[in-house]
């Protein structure tokens, strides 16, 4: 039978028990911590990636609704496409190249003798011979030749023969050293003869690098004046070319007009695409077939008048989400549903009018002249009589450049705003409308455009090459051979 706990041990156990299920309380409450901090952080991180994919919707969705601000309508304009026709800068001549004159890098203070190493038998021989005889004594010594004398003959001999072998080392060391020294005084006899051949090269080299050098100094002006020519024609075509266009932009009734016009047609709406894009990346529900950018299916035309007549169209049938889906933002992230009824409606009724607003702005942007379009608005259906597709338009906006631009394009509703612009009636739309397909379009102008692109292009290579040109006379191969022979024989 075990011996019974005194009070005090009872205590201790007691205490020890109770800090064991404090400890373990703690570590239980540290792992609830952990895990809670855990699912927070999930939560966050999936809150955080339904936040940005419900602003990427919410950014398609409202510029779907509002064409004006994905397609930059304040400076959205023609002349994209042609892009900047700007002057070439001229300069002045930046002078005649240079030749700096070359110098031997190597001289008779660089010869290199070679090292005499000693025989390394020596220091042991001389060791050998000033051996004390109490060290011979100890170490090669017998008591009877110690006691006789045997011993003290033997050293002598021991002497005797170091001296004499240390005497032959060093006549042999001597004559080895003498020939080596014999051979450097040859070989720098040699170096410097060498030397001087390699100096007499490097005269030649520099005296035929001065004589090419300044027939070379000559084509360079030439070149340099060739270039200028070339710079002043440039710039005077560019300036004529510009002018033209210019003239051409401000003349509405002239045909060049409305194939220069139609050089950035149809309007690419390009954050719109790549909006979706974003969405098509993270959202598994969207895939090629869930959106049909506006890119691609608003048609636009115009036909040439003293005041021009802008014609833009869809078909009935068109809509840009066609899955009709939309991204909600919930507290887990986000979540796909089906496109309300609302959002159908707002994207329908705003799309063409924004559009149309928009391509107002391309036409007053293009040409500062212009201060009045009228833009018909239409919808292509299938006539029930026909069966062909044919346009029926709506409604004509007759819009004033200052009455445009004076909107709040970020807070319109465009299906409302158009209000301002209507006509009482549609009217009789006129024939010789030209539709612009997105293909090149032929006009005088594009191929005058590719020629100076070109001519920039060529001309600019040209003042590149002329910068970075610079003077280095051919070494011979006797001036290199000559320095190879040089190095080796300075050793």
């Amino acid at each position: 039978m075990g011996r019974k706990l005194t009070y005090w041990e009872k205590q201790q156990r007691k205490e020890e028990k109770e800090r064991e299920r404090a400890a373990n309380a703690r570590a239980a409450e540290a792992r609830r911590a952990a895990k809670r901090a855990a699912t927070e952080r999930e939560a966050n991180l999936k809150k955080q990636k339904g936040d940005s994919v419900f602003n990427l919707f919410t950014s398609l969705l409202d510029g779907l609704c509002n064409l004006t601000l994905e397609g930059n309508i304040k400076d959205i304009c023609a002349q994209d496409a042609i892009g900047e026709l700007d002057s070439i800068k001229a300069f002045k001549y930046p002078g005649d190249l240079k030749h700096s004159k070359s110098k031997s890098s190597i001289n008779e203070k660089d010869f290199v003798s070679k090292k005499f190493n000693p025989d390394p038998t020596i220091p042991k021989i001389k060791k050998r011979i000033g051996m004390k005889y109490e060290t011979y004594k100890s170490s090669y010594g017998t008591f009877f030749g110690n006691l006789f004398g045997k011993t003290n003959k033997e050293y002598r001999i021991f002497i005797d023969k170091a001296t004499s072998e240390l005497n032959a080392v060093s006549e042999k060391d001597k004559k080895r050293k003498e020939e080596l020294t014999q051979n450097d005084k040859k070989r720098k006899e040699e170096f410097i003869s060498a030397l001087q051949k390699y100096e007499e090269t490097l005269d030649v080299y520099n005296k035929k690098a001065e004589a090419n050098l300044v027939e070379v100094n000559k084509k360079r002006l030439k070149t340099f004046e060739e270039l200028e020519t070339e710079i002043k024609n440039f710039n005077n075509d560019r300036l004529s070319l510009t002018k033209d266009i210019t003239k051409t932009f401000n003349d509405f009734t002239e045909d060049n007009f409305s194939s220069l016009f139609g050089m950035n047609l149809p309007i690419k709406f390009a954050d719109l695409d790549q909006g979706f894009l974003g969405l098509y990346k993270h959202v598994s529900e969207f895939n090629s077939s869930s959106y049909d950018s506006p890119s691609k299916n608003i048609k636009y035309g115009m036909r040439v008048s003293e005041i021009p007549h802008l014609f833009i169209y869809c078909k009935e049938e068109y809509f840009p989400l066609p899955i009709e889906k939309q991204i909600n933002s919930i507290k887990s992230g986000y979540s796909v549903q089906p496109l309300t009824k609302a959002n159908h409606q707002r994207i329908t009724q705003n799309l063409l009018p924004s559009a149309a607003l928009l391509y107002a702005g391309y036409a007053f942007n293009t040409s500062t002249a212009l201060k009045k379009v009228v833009v018909s608005v239409g919808t292509e259906v299938v006539d029930k009589k026909s069966g062909n597709d044919v346009i029926e338009w709506d409604y004509n906006l007759t819009i004033e450049r200052d009455a445009l631009f004076s909107l709040k394009f970020d807070k319109i509703e465009p299906s409302e705003s158009i209000d301002l612009f209507k006509d009482d009636q549609v009217g009789e739309i006129p024939n010789g409308i030209k539709w612009f397909s997105g293909r090149k379009v032929s006009n005088p102008f594009v191929s005058k455009i590719e020629e100076l692109n070109n001519r920039r292009g060529e001309i600019e290579s040209r003042i590149s090459k002329f910068f970075n040109e610079s003077f280095k006379e051919p070494v011979s191969k006797e001036q290199k051979d000559q320095f190879e022979l040089v190095k080796k024989l300075k050793g």
